[in-house]
This record gives C-alpha cells, sequence and structure tokens, in this order.
C-alpha cells in the first residue's frame, strides 16, 4: 500500500486556504476545535461545514458525492424519425415527372415561337382560322408545362428536403361586413369577359391582334374553370373551421398532372380505341377534332361516333384524368381531400382542351366559349367523383356500410354523367319537329342567336350543379365528423404513438439521470 498523496480539494467549504488535510494511511490526527476524529484513518475537518465532497481513500477511488450541476437545462430529444419510404418515391417520382413537364412546356414555347415567326409566310398555304387554332393549343400547353412544371418541381424538390407545405387556403374576402367568397368574383369576371367577347363577335381585326384573342380564350377557358373549383373548395370547408383539406404541394402535382399526363395518356388511348372501331366499321377519313362539324348522316359513321364520344372518351378521359390522386391514394386524409384533388386533376385536363377548342372559332371564339362553359363541371366534378370512389376502395373505414358500392357508384356516375353530356348529340337525330329544331334552330338572347342545342347543356348543367352541390355538402358533414377527437384518422402507428405519449407524460425523459452510486 503506498501512501496516500495530498489531494486538493475545492475551495467552498474547506479550512487553509481552501485544501484539506493530508493524511497517511496508518497515523491518527487530532480533530480540530477538541473534537475527536470519528473514523480512524480519517482526517476531521476543522470548523466543519456542509459536506462538500468526502476524502479519496487511499488514492485508489474518489469519494462519491453529489454529480456537479448542469451549467444549462437540458431535455431529451426523441431520434429524428426515419424517412417515409413511400413519401420518399413518390417525391422522387413527382421531381422526374415535373422536370419532364418542364422540359415539354420549353419543346412547346419553342413550337409556339416558330409558328408566331412563320405565321406571315404560312397564311397563304394555311387557313387563319387554322393557325390560329394552333397557336392556341401551343400557348395553353406551354403555360401548362412552364408554370404547372416549374411550380410542381418547386414542391417536389421542397417534398424530398422534408419540408412542410402550406395549407390550400381559399379564404373570403372581407368587405366591410361582409365576405366574398372567390368562386363569385371569379363568376362576375367570367360575365365582364363574355360580355366583351359578345361586343367583338365577328370582327376579323380583332382576332387578326392574336395576343389579344389568345388572352380573351385563355380567360373564357379559366374562369369558369376557377369557380367551380373554388366553388367546391368553398362547400367543403365549414366556415367556423380553420382547418383545410389539403396542401399546396398536393394541389399543384395533381393540377399538373390533368393538364399534362392526362392529357398525353388521354390522346393515346382514345387514338388506338379509335383506329380499332374505326377499322372494324371499315371508315376512312373520319376526324372528330372540329366542335363545329355537322352530324353525320351515314349509319356505320353514326355508329362510330356515338361509340367514340359516349363509351371510348368517357371510360378513357375519367380513368385517366385522376392519376395522380390514384398515386398518392393511401396518404389522403379524408373523402373531401380526395374529390378536392381530383377536382384539381380535372380542371388542369379542361383548361388545355377547352382553350383548343375554343381557338377554333377564331372570330367567333365566344360562341364556342359560351358553349364549353360547363366544361369545367363536367370535367373537374367527374374527376372529384372518380378520385373518391378510388378513396372508399382503398379505405376499409371510410363508410361503415355499402363502401365498395359506393366507391363503385362514384366511379360510374362520372363515366355516366360523361357519355350522357357527348351523346347529347342524339337530340339532333330525333324525327321532325325536335330533331331539326335542335339541329338548326336557334333562340334568340337579345341581338345575339344561340344554337337550340344549348337548351339541352343547360338543363344537364343544372343537374349536375345540384347534385355537385348535394355531394360536397355531404363531404363538409362527413369531414367535420371525422376531425372528432373520436375519429381523427391515425397517421402513425400504434407503438409509436403510444411511445411518443410516454415520452411527452413520462418525468424520466425530461433529462438524463444521475448514475447510481457505487
Amino acid at each position: 500500500m503506498y501512501p496516500a498523496q495530498p489531494y486538493p480539494q475545492p475551495g467552498y467549504g474547506q479550512p487553509n486556504n481552501g485544501y484539506g488535510q493530508p493524511y497517511s494511511g496508518n497515523g491518527q490526527h487530532a480533530g480540530g476545535n477538541g473534537w475527536a476524529s470519528p473514523y480512524q484513518h480519517q482526517p476531521m475537518y476543522n470548523n466543519y461545514a456542509p459536506q462538500g465532497y468526502y476524502q479519496p481513500y487511499n488514492g485508489y477511488y474518489h469519494a462519491y458525492g453529489y454529480p456537479p450541476p448542469y451549467g444549462y437545462p437540458y431535455t431529451w430529444q426523441p431520434p429524428k424519425p426515419a424517412r417515409d419510404t413511400y413519401q420518399f418515391v413518390v417525391a422522387i417520382i413527382a421531381t422526374i415527372c415535373s422536370s419532364i413537364v418542364f422540359l415539354t412546356g420549353i419543346i412547346c414555347a419553342f413550337i409556339l415561337l416558330i409558328t408566331v415567326i412563320m405565321m406571315p409566310y404560312s397564311s397563304i398555304q394555311s387557313k387563319p382560322e387554322q393557325l390560329f387554332g394552333s397557336i392556341t393549343m401551343f400557348t395553353a400547353l406551354s403555360i401548362a408545362g412552364l408554370g404547372g412544371g416549374t411550380f410542381s418541381l418547386y414542391h417536389s424538390i421542397r417534398a424530398l428536403l422534408r419540408k412542410k407545405s402550406w395549407k390550400f387556403k381559399v379564404p373570403s374576402i372581407k368587405l366591410s361586413n361582409i365576405r366574398l367568397p372567390w368562386f363569385v368574383v371569379f363568376l362576375v369576371l367570367y360575365i365582364v369577359m363574355v360580355a366583351i367577347g359578345l361586343l367583338i363577335r365577328g370582327n376579323i381585326q380583332v382576332a387578326q391582334t392574336t395576343w389579344l384573342t389568345v388572352l380573351l380564350i385563355g380567360l373564357a377557358g379559366l374562369l369558369p374553370a376557377l369557380t367551380i373549383f373554388t366553388l367546391g373548395a368553398w362547400r367543403i370547408n365549414r366556415r367556423d373551421d380553420e382547418h383545410w383539406t389539403t396542401t399546396w404541394r398536393r394541389v399543384a402535382v395533381a393540377l399538373t398532372s390533368g393538364a399534362t399526363s392526362a392529357i398525353l395518356f388521354a390522346m393515346i388511348f382514345e387514338l388506338i380505341l379509335g383506329v380499332v372501331i374505326q377499322a372494324g366499321l371499315h371508315l376512312n377519313g373520319f376526324q372528330l377534332d372540329d366542335p363545329n362539324m355537322p352530324i353525320p348522316n351515314n349509319t356505320r359513321t353514326l355508329i362510330y361516333l356515338f361509340l367514340v364520344v359516349s363509351v371510348v372518351a368517357p371510360l378513357v378521359e375519367e380513368g385517366v384524368k385522376p392519376l395522380a390522386v390514384v398515386v398518392m391514394i393511401r396518404r389522403i386524409g379524408s373523402a373531401a381531400e380526395a374529390f378536392l384533388l381530383g377536382m384539381a386533376c380535372g380542371i388542369g385536363f379542361d383548361l388545355v382542351e377547352t382553350s383548343g377548342y375554343i381557338g377554333m372559332g377564331y372570330s367567333n371564339w365566344v360562341d364556342i366559349a359560351i358553349q364549353r362553359s360547363s366544361a369545367g363541371l363536367l370535367h373537374s366534378f367527374g374527376a372529384g367523383m372518380t378520385a373518391l370512389g378510388w378513396y372508399y376502395l382503398t379505405h376499409s373505414k371510410s363508410l361503415q356500410r355499402h363502401r365498395i358500392w359506393i366507391g363503385l357508384g362514384c366511379g360510374a356516375y362520372a363515366v355516366l354523367q360523361h357519355a350522357i353530356w357527348n351523346g347529347s348529340f342524339a337530340f339532333q337525330l330525333l324525327p321532325a319537329p325536335v330533331g331539326p329544331y335542335f339541329d338548326t334552330g336557334t333562340i334568340n338572347i337579345g341581338n345575339y342567336p344561340v344554337p337550340s342545342i344549348l337548351i339541352i347543356y343547360t338543363i344537364e348543367t343544372i343537374l349536375m350543379v345540384l347534385f355537385f352541390l348535394f355531394v360536397t355538402g355531404k363531404l363538409r358533414k362527413d369531414s367535420t365528423r371525422d376531425r372528432q377527437p373520436g375519429n381523427a384518422p391515425r397517421l402513425v402507428d400504434k407503438d409509436k404513438e403510444r411511445v411518443a405519449q410516454e415520452v411527452v407524460h413520462n418525468p424520466s425523459y425530461a433529462q438524463p439521470q444521475p448514475y447510481p452510486a457505487r
């Protein structure tokens, strides 16, 4: 045994300038102030003060006392959760697709620039209506590619960086003591735009001012679509509820998908199926691209027309429009969110399709714009119902009864609605006097004549609006019920949730504990 060495101690609670008395292993020391040393081989402190640290024993072990205080408060932080593989894969796919969309927008913008430059030289060989229609279509595709691609790429990169997205909010506009919903603003602007279109209707000089006409056509397709979409968002969200259904990231992806990939897939499948039907009926050279074409008289052509517009188009378009929602359907939090995102897909699809159709009208574009006023409702409502059906089919707790049948019914309604709308030309084939009246008759609204067939489309639009209001009202009630504490959807695993609750409520997790004394 080696004799113990002097051991310096802190300055608090010790005599002799803050240092304890040295002692040897076999020595005995008298205590200070007449006190005897309570333990043999241990020194006694002079002027005993509150104990700070015990003296070391034989130089081998340090005495155990209280741990040193922490210089700052420290709380235990839970480990960073692992990345969600599904969300990570979807973010990668969205980033790649958004990049492709952006590059496609650049290509369309380049083609648009070439078309505008060559327009004075091409007007000799091509009709002005055809050139103007091409300019309108490539303008819509360029905006969809560049604008939608940029917006989607931004949100996709934020998803890869695990950044949260902003809530998709469409609050009402406060005007003194009233609140003005956004759909009212868009509706009023659309009415003003139609009035301007009627004033310049048939004016070739205005139509030749390409940029102005393209702008008016773009507004003619955009404003009614925004009216329907904001109406749906306003109807689903309760006025006294701060919760909003979805996020801007998901809306951006859905809108861009409808305006790009859905259009591409629809064109491919409709072209293939159309060629198959045309070959089966032994038809040649029949085109459906012109909305102003007359109703054919040939029986085979009528059958082909009916099959393409009332069977193929509804099935294909309602199937491909909500593809973005189908990809993330498992992460959709409510039926209302699925419906709203489906509407966004349909709005994107409608903007491109309607702009192309209206551009074919040239100086009389307002005629087609009025006829296509309900196209935004048709496409957005149909895609919303299809997405709603997917939600019911894939979420076992979404409905208490008849979940499968209601899910299939939502998709069937979307296809049936589209088929009835496209098949309304059948009224023009009825015997006289009904058929000829709807085929060639007109109705004068002031000095403006409109085709009689608009009566049928107006009735169908009213019926769609009524059912649209019913569905959105039902979804608003269901989404409010789902957000109650007892029915709130579980977004995490039960075990993870239990551990998280223990971390919050168990004080032992609040700070690290000192090691036990030996």
